[in-house]
This record gives C-alpha cells, sequence and structure tokens, in this order.
C-alpha cells in the first residue's frame, strides 16, 4: 500500500512540473510585443536588478532554425561624450525580419553608475554620438 501511494505522489509530482509554464515564447513577434508592453515599467533611476525584472529576464524566444535569444538580447559598455562608462541592456522590441534579429529591432536601456540614466536609440545617440 505505502508502495502505491509513493508511486502516486511521484506521478502527481512529475504531471504538475511536466506541466508548469515555460520560460520559453515561441516565436520573434510574441518576443517583439512582450518587450514593447514591459518598456513602461521601466523608470529612471531603476537599478539594474529592477530592470531585469521588469522586463522579465526568464522570457526567451525561440528562432525558426532553433536559436534561442535571451532576455536582455545582448549587453554591452561604452564610454560616453562625458567620458564616463555607461552599461547598455539591448532589448528585441521590433520583428523586421522573422528569420534574423536587427539591431534596427533593438531598443537600449542604459544605465550609469547602476542605475537607468533613459532608453531609446536617441538618448543613446545623445550619450554616445553614434
Amino acid at each position: 500500500m505505502i508502495k502505491i501511494r509513493t508511486l502516486f505522489i511521484v506521478k502527481i509530482i512529475f504531471i504538475l512540473t511536466s506541466c508548469a509554464i515555460s520560460p520559453v515564447q515561441v516565436g520573434l513577434e510574441n518576443f517583439s510585443y512582450h518587450n514593447r508592453a514591459r518598456l513602461q515599467f521601466i523608470t529612471l533611476g531603476m537599478t539594474k536588478d529592477e530592470v531585469l525584472k521588469a522586463m522579465d529576464s526568464n522570457v526567451k524566444a525561440k528562432m525558426k532554425d532553433g536559436r534561442i535569444l535571451s532576455n536582455p538580447y545582448k549587453t554591452e559598455a561604452m564610454v560616453s561624450l562625458e567620458g564616463t562608462t555607461v552599461e547598455i541592456l539591448y532589448y528585441y522590441t521590433e520583428m523586421l525580419s522573422i528569420d534574423d534579429v536587427n539591431s534596427k529591432g533593438l531598443t537600449p536601456v542604459v544605465l550609469s553608475k547602476g542605475k537607468v540614466t533613459g532608453w531609446g536609440k536617441k538618448y543613446l545617440e545623445s550619450l554616445t554620438g553614434n
């Protein structure tokens, strides 16, 4: 009786865990919509951890060729025109091609000294001159 009960409990746990929502979304379109909607939660002065949480860093997109895109899509550090180092988190927000990611489809979120100072391509260009 105990073996049957244990087996039943193991089966229930397996079923529940296999039905859990996966952080992987299929398709770039859903990924870009998700990120555009989440940008509204970004505010000046947020920490990097708060941005990652607001943008839901657990969500990923699966490309047609099987590649997985992370959230943020990429990060980099740059030196601003003022000579300070800024960290940039790029989020995929515009689906320009169903087959690939283009830098034109990325929205930058800029952090300086660990805090959000702004976001968007025009803001980044004003800091870096590029």
